[in-house]
């Protein structure tokens, strides 16, 4: 009697969760078979919620800005003058002014590269294959590790404007590079010290920014950093009588090796819901209550 009370208990399951299936909640394991029952938790309420997280959000896809640490001291008007000799002299090559003024606090340092308005950030990959076993027959041959591909090359878009990036720094920098080449000079990451002014690398970051509440300012929620780069290749520039469009240059930079680093360890998550409500209290709390 019991066998049977059990059977049909377990036809009743089934029944049950072909009718309904697995509702998204929790189920009862009962006589070997699955009730549904009425959630504790619903797997959708959660879901929504951590979509209203700051970790869950969204990123705006244009928050971000190109940081150019610091730029070759030989991009003068004499130096690359002295490297192109062309039988003239006087205004040849006279981009000292320019590189100035494009390299100044207002452009370079209070928000980053202004003159920058896209970046192709590298990606990665780990080369893999499967051991060719002779005779194998049914059995499945088995992987194994090749090599990472070498570093891809990062290219920046630079808006043309009157003092023009591209040409009077850009322009000059690549050609400086080809005649002192990627050789190691005092100044290159890691070193510390004063750096040569014939060292024509550069450290590039590319910050992401992730806002927090209105009227609050962006975090960097994600910060891409290139070490020893320098630009190799300009694209070509095209004149015409028609059209208005804002006119754009690629450059690609090759770079030593690269780092990606998010936010420090910080309650982010309720630092960020408590700015919303006002309670700075709670914010101090948290971020002495951290165990670093």
């Amino acid at each position: 009697m019991l066998d049977n009370f059990l059977k049909g208990a377990q036809e009743l399951g089934k029944g049950v969760n072909n009718l309904l299936g697995s509702a998204g909640g929790p189920t009862l394991k009962l006589f070997g078979t699955n009730l549904p029952f009425s959630p504790i938790l619903s797997y959708r309420d959660h879901f929504l919620n951590m979509l209203e997280t700051w970790s869950a959000s969204i990123p705006n896809k244009f928050l971000w800005l190109v940081w150019i640490d610091d730029y070759p001291e030989i991009l003068t008007s004499g130096i690359i003058r002295d490297w192109e000799k062309n039988g003239k002299t006087g205004d040849a090559w006279n981009v000292a002014k320019n590189v100035k003024t494009l390299t100044s606090i207002h452009y370079q340092t209070i928000q980053g590269c202004i003159f920058a308005t896209g970046v192709n950030i590298p990606g990665e990959q780990y080369n893999t294959g499967y051991a060719d076993i002779p005779n194998a027959k049914g059995f499945v041959p088995v992987p194994y590790g090749d090599v990472r591909q070498s570093p891809s090359e990062l290219t920046i878009q630079f808006r043309e404007t009157n003092t023009s990036f591209a040409d009077f720094l850009i322009r000059p920098w690549v050609i400086l590079a080809s005649h002192l080449g990627l050789v190691a000079r005092k100044g290159d990451e890691p070193q510390a010290g004063t750096k040569s002014s014939q060292n024509i690398k550069s450290r590039i970051r590319v910050i992401q920014l992730g806002k927090t509440v209105a009227g609050r300012s962006s975090i960097q929620r994600k910060i891409f950093t290139f070490h020893d780069c320098t630009p190799t290749r300009m694209e070509n520039s095209d004149l015409s009588y028609d059209g208005d469009e804002v006119q754009n240059f690629n450059i690609t930079w090759t770079y030593r090796n690269y780092t990606v680093e998010g936010l420090p360890w910080l309650p982010i998550d309720k630092i960020v819901k408590d700015l919303s409500t006002g309670n700075i209290f709670n914010i101090i709390n948290s971020v002495q209550q951290i165990d670093l």
